[in-house]
């Protein structure tokens, strides 16, 4: 009798409808197959994302160059972003807009984004090119921040910005 009653009991507590949810309906009732399919699109994704931003990092570093400013400035976060709007000439609160997505700030994320599209508008501005490649380098940066760095063609022609703060070694417009 009580043989019956623990067994009962042990089948209905270990195996609950309630407990077990995620018991085959779910990743585990995929085919071995798809889960394969799965993990590998996912780490095939990481490895193009990683190798994009190394392009841009290498563009951006022989650009910051072109423009008499410290490569290795290009692989830390916040400060290639500095370094960019040093470039361009303008005022350190673009910086600061900029910077607001990165954070995380919410509300400030369009004008954010928004602010990030002048500052390339300003850069593109800066090595003599025009709207087109400011889009280019809004959407695709790794492709254009590598033109900006290794086009023979393309030179720095200095800021473009408005000048207000005169950081200590920005070079002057020609």
């Amino acid at each position: 009798m009580f043989g019956d009653y623990w067994q009962n009991f042990e089948n209905n507590y270990y195996h609950r409808p309630e407990t077990d949810w995620f018991i085959g309906s779910g990743w585990d009732s995929l085919p071995a197959a798809i889960q394969g399919l799965v993990v590998g699109l996912i780490v095939m994704g990481c490895l193009i994302g990683i190798a994009l931003l190394i392009l841009q990092i290498v563009g951006m570093a022989k650009a910051f160059k072109k423009a008499k400013q410290p490569g290795w400035a290009a692989i830390v976060p916040f400060y290639n972003l500095f370094v960019t709007v040093k470039i361009t000439g303008l005022e350190l609160w673009w910086f600061a807009i900029t910077a607001a997505i990165i954070l995380g700030f919410q509300a400030a994320s369009l004008a954010a984004f928004v602010a990030y599209c002048f500052i390339n508008y300003k850069v593109a501005k800066s090595y003599g090119k025009d709207l087109g490649f400011a889009v280019g380098l809004s959407l695709l940066p790794p492709i254009f921040w590598m033109m900006l760095g290794y086009s023979n063609d393309i030179k720095y022609k200095g800021p473009h910005g408005p000048y207000k703060i005169k950081y200590p070694d920005t070079p002057n417009k020609k």
